[in-house]
């Protein structure tokens, strides 16, 4: 998904979203603020910049994520600042190494399934 799709999206700025997405549509023109508060306004604005910021830093995952990362301190204080929704589900994935552990453990779920099974047809 690219900054331009996730800016639009998180800024109510539906024209510009179609518009990224598919290339069909050339007006700019910004939704009603629907009566929001200047905090939640802000609240808003800063949940953008930090959801953009977060997705940078997970299309160059080696810079910031695994024990030897360059920039691993700047992805732990950014943790500490809050980890904004959009990118929780796969921060969650990079940080738990599933890609890992499921190569590692290819053929475990079908195994446990079948004992499961057994487990239960044997109960009744």
């Amino acid at each position: 998904m690219s900054l331009d799709v996730l800016e639009a999206f998180f800024t109510g700025n539906t024209n510009s979203l179609v518009k990224t997405l598919f290339d069909c549509l050339h007006s700019d023109q910004r939704l009603p603020d629907r009566g929001r508060t200047e905090r939640e306004q802000r609240q808003i604005k800063q949940e953008v910049s930090r959801s953009l910021k977060w997705a940078e830093m997970i299309k160059e995952e080696r810079k910031y994520f695994g024990a030897g990362a360059k920039h691993r301190e700047k992805m732990i204080n950014r943790v500490y600042k809050g980890v904004p929704d959009s990118v929780r589900g796969k921060l969650w994935y990079i940080l738990l190494d599933i890609e890992r552990i499921k190569k590692e453990q290819q053929g475990t779920y079908v195994v446990s399934s079948e004992m499961g099974q057994q487990e239960f047809e044997s109960s009744w």
